[in-house]
């Protein structure tokens, strides 16, 4: 069937259109690169200094977070610290 060059030209229409799909444009790669570069650590806090709760982030500080976690030491089930830790 491949020789039929109807058959060829379509297979090869579907395959550009798959690879257009799949590939990440550059404006999108900018983009995702500028929210890195661009980050503010201070986005992650609120006015008192509390970490704030990830469905509070903006959408791009949250793409350029890679990890967040925050552990709390409790002691007579009270939290007396706790541990905050981000990677951008």
């Amino acid at each position: 069937m491949l020789k039929n060059s109807k058959v060829s030209a379509r297979i090869a229409q579907h395959r550009l259109t798959a690879e257009n799909a799949t590939m990440l444009s550059i404006e999108r790669v900018r983009t995702e690169l500028a929210r890195v570069c661009c980050s503010n650590v201070r986005e992650l806090f609120d006015a008192e200094g509390n970490p704030k709760q990830a469905h509070d982030l903006d959408a791009d500080t949250a793409a350029a977070i890679e990890r967040y976690e925050i552990n709390g030491t409790l002691m007579d089930g009270v939290v007396v610290g706790r541990r905050i830790r981000i990677k951008l």
